[in-house]
């Protein structure tokens, strides 16, 4: 049997290094001599490193990596323990899984897909689209016009590319910043719309916002996703599997709309990065408004890692209250020439 804690020290020694390829390559060849008794002590240290300053660029290295596994039925155990014990949030539960491609208007995902009443986890390999010509972003029904945006930030290919990396982050960053671990790419379900379903693929268009150059832009894309027929599956069985598979996406997709509460303190993220926290902090203590200063005071309920909580002050907690307001994501009251915060 592999001695997983002695793996485990070298990944932590590499990434104490900054290094993330290294750490990515030893998780990958770990998975792939693991035994099946050790999957959960595996996704345990696989949520460890991904809590790390790295994780973003050790879990797309992991995942490009594990393209060469052939026993894909191990990945996809590893995967589903994985998300289920460390990455589903308070509220959050598992609807579907399988094999399968996502499409989206500036990436491909081929590999897994998870639904659940907040969102789809695509992970596997990542693609992104890099030709804004060939319809990378739909139109966005917003009063910015992404004509406009192409014109002004399209210039030259990096610009495109950072642009593309930056709506990636506005869209997972609030699924991210809530357990500090981020796997894949996260879409929101919010505002779905125009919901297609053919014998092959399962499309439909939602609105998402991110920030460009200080002010937020709100667009309109199209997602589409694809099962996989696996290769044990008969025909009549892929079918079955098929149609009952896109069935749970509409209708997640179509319910939606009830958890979009739950949805906007997620998306507090977009915020700050304790956009999230402050939202749980409210939703926690109902009906009870806050100044920043007493916010501070109780900096543990946060529960912020470390190199975060380090940085807080009462200034960056007033900061991120007044931008919460200020986008609608909570209310404010004065009192005694003091201004109090409530969700």
């Amino acid at each position: 049997m592999i001695q997983i804690t002695e793996i485990e020290k070298d990944i932590f020694k590499y990434i104490e290094q900054g290094k993330y390829r290294k750490p990515a390559t030893l998780l990958s060849d770990l998975l792939k001599r693991l035994e099946f008794t050790q999957i959960d002590s595996f996704v345990d240290l696989l949520s460890l490193v991904l809590k790390t300053e790295k994780s973003p660029k050790i879990a797309r290295a992991f995942n490009y990596l594990n393209q060469k596994i052939k026993d894909t039925s191990k990945l996809y155990e590893i995967e589903l323990r994985f998300i289920k014990k460390h990455l589903l949030i308070d509220g959050e539960r598992l609807i579907d899984s399988f094999f399968g491609t996502l499409e989206s208007g500036f990436e491909i995902v081929k590999g897994r897909i998870f639904l659940t009443n907040y969102r789809i986890i695509a992970s596997g390999f990542q693609k992104e689209k890099v030709n804004p010509q060939s319809g990378a972003l739909a139109t966005p029904k917003s009063v910015i016009s992404l004509a406009a945006t192409i014109a002004k930030e399209y210039k030259v290919g990096k610009s495109y590319i950072k642009l593309l990396k930056g709506i990636k982050k506005s869209m997972n960053f609030g699924f991210y910043s809530v357990n500090q671990i981020q796997y894949g790419s996260y879409y929101p379900l919010s505002y779905p719309d125009e919901i297609d379903v053919s014998a092959q693929s399962l499309k439909y268009s939602t609105k998402i916002s991110y920030m460009l150059d200080n002010e937020r832009v709100f667009s309109s894309i199209e997602i589409q996703i694809t099962r996989k027929r696996l290769s044990n599956e008969t025909h009549e069985e892929f079918q079955a599997n098929l149609v009952k598979s896109y069935k749970l996406i509409k209708k997640t997709l179509k319910d939606s709309a009830s958890v979009q509460n739950e949805l906007i303190i997620i998306n507090m993220a977009k915020i700050s990065d304790i956009g999230t926290h402050l939202g749980i902090f409210f939703k926690k203590n109902p009906g009870k408004a806050w100044t920043a200063k007493a916010i501070l005071s109780r900096v543990d309920e946060l529960n912020l890692t470390n190199n975060v909580k380090q940085e807080v002050t009462e200034k960056k907690i007033l900061e991120t209250l007044d931008r919460l307001y200020n986008e609608g994501f909570i209310d404010r009251t004065i009192h005694e020439n003091q201004f109090f915060y409530l969700l």
